[in-house]
């Protein structure tokens, strides 16, 4: 390939594997710089000789998911499917959505758009849109709900913290926006994998108000900087939740076993990290305010 040829697949794992064979910073994936912490560390040394190296339950460790319901409370254990990172999340229900949508739908994210978000409907030959924010960051929902209906959109994906912008959605555009999902038929998925990294007031998530229009996911590989790990989670509504799973047994089955129960016990003794998680966001804002201009 010469210099001036756009490369196939992700441009993310291009640049990435760049800076893996010829050194450098690389600005293209999100990659922490810090070790996962070492009591999660330790916790896996110790589970090495132990019976946790074959498959894991399809659904996800009985523990893990037991965590996750204590930490969200909003959700029961039946509520949660782990899976291979958020991308399989997101590739499972777009599977499913695959199934029960109108065969002619469109999908829709928001600039800057994440490449996960147009590649997945690209790869099944499905239609994929942007939708800019106004100039001062704010969202015009006459507009979104007019490009909605003329493009048959039945998909949106919305990220806070916004990946890459770093845009948070407020309850306000939360409530206009599921409010709009049911007036017009379209499902959302909701993709929170840097909620818990902000520097001052916590994003909101309307964890309170999800519905059969909404699915929630999330993962551990920014949390807690195991990238590579790939453990993931999906919320779904039970009346998508069978369906969903059945997919998950096809096409990622389980994710590792071993790196389940070591996350499992981790966020049991550490309150979900919290000491952690605590550390990270405040070397993320030494970072910032060491980048930022003047």
């Amino acid at each position: 390939m010469n210099i001036y040829e756009k490369p196939s697949g992700s441009y993310i794992s291009y640049m990435s594997n760049l800076v893996k064979e010829y050194g450098g910073i690389n600005l293209a994936q999100g990659i922490p710089g810090f070790m996962p912490p070492k009591e999660l560390l330790d916790i896996l040394n110790s589970l090495t000789h132990k019976a946790v190296h074959q498959y894991a339950p399809g659904t996800g460790n009985k523990l893990l998911k037991e965590e996750l319901s204590n930490h969200y409370n909003h959700f029961n254990t039946d509520d949660f499917l782990i899976t291979n990172g958020g991308t399989e999340a997101i590739t499972i229900i777009f599977t499913y959505l695959m199934k029960i949508l109108p065969e002619n739908f469109t999908t829709l994210a928001f600039d800057p758009v994440y490449e996960v978000y147009n590649n997945i409907p690209a790869i099944y030959n499905k239609k994929f849109i942007s939708f800019s924010f106004d100039d001062d960051g704010n969202i015009d929902f006459q507009k979104l709900r007019n490009t909605i209906r003329e493009n048959n959109v039945k998909l949106i994906f919305i990220n806070t913290p916004g990946n890459p912008y770093g845009r948070f959605w407020s309850k306000k555009e939360f409530d206009i926006i599921i409010k709009m999902a049911k007036e017009e038929n379209f499902y959302i998925i909701l993709d929170a994998v840097y909620n818990e990294l902000y520097f001052e007031e916590k994003p909101y998530l309307p964890l309170d108000n999800l519905n059969e229009n909404i699915f929630y996911i999330n993962s551990f590989s920014k949390l807690f900087s195991v990238t590579g790990w790939r453990i993931g989670y999906l919320v779904a509504h039970k009346s998508h939740m069978s369906k969903i799973q059945q997919i998950h047994d096809y096409i990622g089955l389980c994710s590792p076993s071993i790196l389940q129960e070591a996350l499992a016990l981790f966020i049991k003794e550490s309150h979900f990290g919290k000491e952690y998680v605590s550390f990270l966001r405040e070397n993320l804002k030494v970072s910032f305010n060491l980048l930022k201009p003047e």
